[in-house]
C-alpha cells in the first residue's frame, strides 16, 4: 500500500497558508514521524492524507488513486486515523471501541458477525490488551486508551495507520510501548505516519522524519534531517546534539548560555 502527497497546500485562512507545497511518501514498512512547532501544520497534514480535509492544491493518492475517488467505507478498510484521544458518549468496555473499528466491513444494517468479533479480539491481542477487553474504556490510562485506538485501527484491516501525537502525555515508559509497537507494525508491512513533538522519539523510531518548518516539509532518514540548526528554526529555541557511548544521539532544547 503506497500513500503519496505532491505539492500540498492548506489554509484555514485566505492568503495564510499552513502548508506550502508539501510532497512525502509512505510506502509499506514505512514510519514517518512528523515534526513541527505547535501550530506548525502537523495534524492538518496527517488529516490531509487520512482525506479528512482537502487541500487548495495539490493531490492525495492512495496506491494509484486519488484519495477523494474512494468511498468512505473503501478508504477506511485502507486507511485508519488514529486520533491523540477518544472520549466516548457511553462507558463502552475496551473491546467494543475495537470492534468499532469493524463499521466499514458491515454490510446495510447488519451488526458485526463473528469474523468481525474474531478480528477486534486478535487487534487486542496484538497490542496486548486481552487482558482489558471487557474493562470500560474511560477507566484506561493513557497509555492503555492510546493501545486501543490503535487496536481500532488494526481491527478495520488497514493497511496504513495514521496517528496523531500517540506519545503526547504519557510517561517513558507508555511512549516506549506505543512507539515499540508501531516498529513492529511497521516490520510488519504496514505504513505509518505519526505526528510527534519529540525529536529524541523520532531519532529512536522512525524510519524517515518530516520536519515542517514555516510550512514548508524537510524529509529524509532521521540523522540527516535533525540537526541543532534544523530543530532551532523549526522551534524557535537552541538546541544541543548530544553523542552517547553507544553512539546514540539526543537533543536538547535550552538556554544558549545556561547556568
Amino acid at each position: 500500500m503506497m500513500l503519496t502527497a505532491h505539492d500540498l497546500w492548506f489554509a484555514y485562512e485566505v492568503g495564510n497558508s499552513i502548508l506550502q507545497g508539501v510532497s512525502t511518501s509512505l510506502a509499506a514498512g514505512d514510519l514517518l514521524v512528523l515534526l513541527g512547532s505547535n501550530g506548525a501544520g502537523k495534524s492538518t497534514l496527517l488529516h490531509c492524507l487520512a482525506g479528512v480535509l482537502q487541500p487548495e492544491r495539490g493531490r492525495v493518492r492512495l496506491n494509484t488513486r486519488n484519495i477523494e475517488a474512494y468511498t468512505l467505507r473503501e478508504r477506511a478498510q485502507r486507511l485508519a486515523l488514529v486520533p491523540q484521544a477518544h472520549v466516548p458518549v457511553f462507558s463502552y468496555s475496551t473491546w467494543e471501541v475495537v470492534l468499532m473499528g469493524r463499521a466499514p466491513h458491515l454490510k446495510g444494517l447488519g451488526g458485526p458477525g463473528q469474523h468481525d468479533r474474531a478480528a477486534a479480539t486478535a487487534a487486542l491481542q496484538a497490542v496486548n490488551l486481552e487482558h482489558l477487553a471487557r474493562r470500560p474504556y474511560t477507566t484506561l490510562s493513557g497509555g492503555e486508551q492510546r493501545l486501543a485506538l490503535i487496536a481500532r485501527g488494526l481491527a478495520q484491516g488497514a493497511q496504513v495507520l495514521l496517528m496523531d501525537e500517540p506519545d503526547a502525555h504519557l510517561d517513558p515508559a507508555h511512549q516506549h510501548e506505543v512507539l515499540n509497537l508501531a516498529t513492529q507494525l511497521a516490520d510488519s508491512g504496514l505504513s505509518l505516519a505519526i505526528t510527534s513533538h519529540n525529536p529524541n522519539n523520532a531519532l529512536i523510531y522512525a524510519s524517515a522524519v518530516g520536519l515542517l518548518t514555516g510550512g514548508v516539509l524537510t524529509s529524509g532518514p532521521p540523522h540527516d534531517v535533525l540537526t541543532p540548526q534544523t530543530l532551532e528554526a523549526a522551534y524557535g529555541v537552541p538546541f544541543s546534539a548530544l553523542t552517547g557511548r553507544n553512539g546514540q544521539r539526543a537533543f536538547i532544547a535550552g538556554r544558549s548560555n545556561p547556568r
